[in-house]
């Protein structure tokens, strides 16, 4: 090899590092100290991810649901990049590792929780936690996503909070499971005339402690927000509703 190339080859490895997100020695020094710190022996990268899990399968089906999940939002919000940085995801292999390891990044009592996601601080990547079950794929994971580019594009520095219509409505709308299903429970609530009205829901500040009442207001803010994504109409007016909406008052 001649020293041009020699000299080219020294440069184009720490370039694609960069590219990727990822200092050379930092990025294989993390890579090394995760499996220790998590459990999770396996990790694969793209553009958008790094996946923590047990078995290349494992972290490879995770990332390509990832990767398609942050398009169909990134789409639905008119943005074509919402994460500055490589997002950190760790599944686990079951529920009992994951409340396990994951306890000490999770700020509250962890035993009621799926999964969550944390913003990264300054210079840090953002997180999801999650573990291994037969909803990971299809609500789990995106539902987690969602929230996370919902944060990350609206209000990064939580100075206004999202609703809590918006917040979760947006998330349950980019599940895959079949909305039909939660079509019809809502239909058959609004027959019983059991619905939360809507100027209710676009009040709440906080979830109801009752589980009906919380189910409801899932199933409501998902119908609210399908609709609202159907019927926008030039690119981005779904997004400033949304940027609207963080300063609505009661009055």
């Amino acid at each position: 090899m001649s020293q041009p190339f020699r000299s080219l080859a020294r440069l184009a490895l720490p370039a694609a590092l960069a590219l990727l997100g990822l200092h050379p020695a930092r990025g294989l020094e993390t890579h090394s100290r995760i499996p220790e710190e998590t459990g999770l022996a396996a990790w694969k990268s793209s553009l958008h991810f790094t996946v923590y899990a047990r078995d290349q399968e494992t972290a490879g089906r995770v990332l390509t649901a990832l990767e398609e999940t942050h398009r169909r939002v990134t789409e639905d919000l008119n943005v074509t990049r919402a994460l500055s940085a490589r997002c950190q995801v760790f599944v686990w292999p079951d529920r009992k590792e994951y409340i396990r390891r994951a306890a000490q990044f999770h700020s509250g009592d962890i035993e009621g929780v799926q999964a969550f996601f944390r913003l990264g601080r300054a210079g840090e990547a953002a997180a999801i936690y999650l573990y291994e079950s037969d909803e990971l794929l299809t609500e789990s994971l995106p539902h987690e996503l969602s929230h996370l580019i919902l944060e990350v594009v609206l209000d990064p520095l939580r100075k206004y909070p999202i609703p809590v219509w918006l917040h979760e409505g947006f998330a349950q709308a980019h599940e895959t499971t079949d909305w039909k299903q939660n079509l019809l429970a809502l239909l058959n609530v609004q027959q019983r005339c059991r619905l939360i009205p809507i100027a209710e829901i676009l009040r709440m500040k906080s979830y109801p402690e009752n589980a009906v009442s919380n189910e409801l207001l899932y199933l409501e803010s998902e119908a609210l927000v399908r609709f609202l994504l159907s019927f926008r109409g030039q690119p981005g007016e779904f997004l400033a509703f949304c940027s609207e909406a963080l300063f609505w008052r009661e009055d």
